[in-house]
């Protein structure tokens, strides 16, 4: 999305001031205004970003009540060695993350880990299918009663469904 944004190939790595806070700030507070748009023409909403400290994830969950609609956090997490593993391995991937960056998001998540009570953290060192059928699982529970579907409109799960990293 940051690419998209700033009219730049998936594929073409970004400069390190592409990532500064400040610039991190503009891309969370642009996809905010997306998210928001799209609740307020009545869509479901998944927002998929790091979401390191409690501002961004509080903000997440802020938009889904002015928006009246259900929020549901999912917070992924994997040992240092699997991430390092999965980076090594990327070919051509719009992700410019290399081990550098995920020491620091592991060690900034590590230190925001308080304020994530309203969040379901998924271990994701299992396979892809695993993890997405851990989540699909966990939004369906979040979203049900005594084994009936919520009275949502339309029959579907209206919410920000936040997937971070």
């Amino acid at each position: 999305v940051r690419k998209m944004a700033l009219g730049v190939p998936r594929a073409q790595p970004l400069p390190d001031s592409a990532y500064s806070p400040e610039n991190t700030r503009k891309h969370i507070r642009r996809m905010h205004r997306e998210a928001e748009y799209q609740l307020q023409a009545g869509k479901s909403v998944i927002v998929t970003g790091v979401f390191l400290d409690r501002e961004s994830r509080g903000n997440q969950e802020a938009l889904a009540k002015q928006n009246d609609v259900k929020f549901i956090g999912i917070f992924l997490d994997a040992p240092m060695s699997v991430l390092f593993e999965r980076v090594a391995a990327r070919k051509q991937a719009a992700s410019d993350a290399n081990t550098k960056v995920v020491r620091r998001q592991k060690h900034a998540t590590l230190m925001g880990q308080r304020g994530k009570q309203n969040w379901q953290t998924l271990n994701a060192d299992q396979p892809k299918e695993d993890v997405t059928r851990a989540a699909i699982t966990h939004i369906i529970r979040k979203t049900t009663a005594g084994g009936r579907q919520l009275p949502l409109p339309g029959g579907r799960i209206e919410g920000a469904c936040v997937f971070g990293q």
